[in-house]
């Protein structure tokens, strides 16, 4: 049975480009610039397919989240979900649960990949100090432009989504005359343990899509914009990441 929206006054001034955009920005993290190597060395040219079958879990996930959030449209997104269905005190669990585990400790292991990827080209941000002026200086920044409003907002997260995806793409359309076929061949399986434990790193990859769910109060027609915008942004990470492992792996 479909949940009535409580009036919030809040402004629903995001459609199916933006949730999407918001999607694959928050999906497509800091940890897509290190994680290939890592599925590489574990993996080889196999690896390639690892990205199929994390896919292929994810698809279960977010049909799940397209499905409620057509009928659970107050802002909050999973914890939303959690106190519709289950009451209060399991939403205000899950929610803090969200904090720590997922804004808090995975937001300082991508910063920490992002000054240690500037490390490389300004060895200054290897100081601790320095680093501790960079995190304040990305969260700061996140903050303010979360309280100028949705639009502005969601204005960011496009910008950003562009920015963030041009080398990933450069990679992928340059890389790809330098593509040498035996380095895309396998000559065995790797071990089921190889490749369950190499699933499990993978799969963080994928995870951040319901993050964006939270703004579902301020969506424009949230029974059509969900939905498409969860598809839209799946399959757009998926072919992304596929079309970047297969490059990396048959470049080097």
């Amino acid at each position: 049975m479909p949940i009535k929206n409580a009036d919030e006054g809040l402004k629903h001034v995001i459609g199916v480009p933006g949730l999407t955009l918001a999607i694959v920005n928050s999906t497509i993290g800091a940890g897509i610039f290190a994680l290939p190597a890592i599925v590489s060395i574990e993996m080889g040219a196999f690896g390639i397919y690892g990205y199929v079958f994390c896919s292929i879990m994810l698809a279960a996930i977010m049909l799940c989240y397209a499905e409620i959030g057509c009928m659970v449209t107050t802002s909050g997104g999973s914890y939303a979900y959690v106190e519709a269905a289950f009451g209060i005190f399991p939403g205000y669990i899950v929610n803090w649960l969200y904090f720590f585990g997922w804004s808090i400790l995975g937001s300082a292991a991508l910063m920490n990949i992002i000054a240690d990827s500037l490390t490389v080209l300004m060895p200054a941000f290897a100081d601790p100090f320095n680093r501790a002026i960079l995190f304040s200086i990305l969260i700061g920044s996140i903050i303010l432009i979360n309280i100028r409003g949705a639009k502005q907002g969601i204005g960011f997260v496009k910008m950003i989504t562009v920015i963030k995806l041009l080398p990933l793409l450069a990679i992928i359309i340059f890389g790809f005359n330098y593509v040498k076929g035996n380095n895309l061949s396998w000559e065995q399986v790797p071990s089921l343990k190889t490749f369950g434990d190499t699933m499990l790193i993978l799969f963080f990859a994928f995870a951040g899509f319901e993050t964006s769910l939270g703004v579902s109060g301020e969506l424009k027609d949230p029974k059509r914009t969900v939905p498409m915008s969860i598809g839209l942004g799946g399959l757009i990470v998926l072919i992304v990441y596929m079309l970047l492992q297969t490059v990396t792996q048959g470049v080097l």
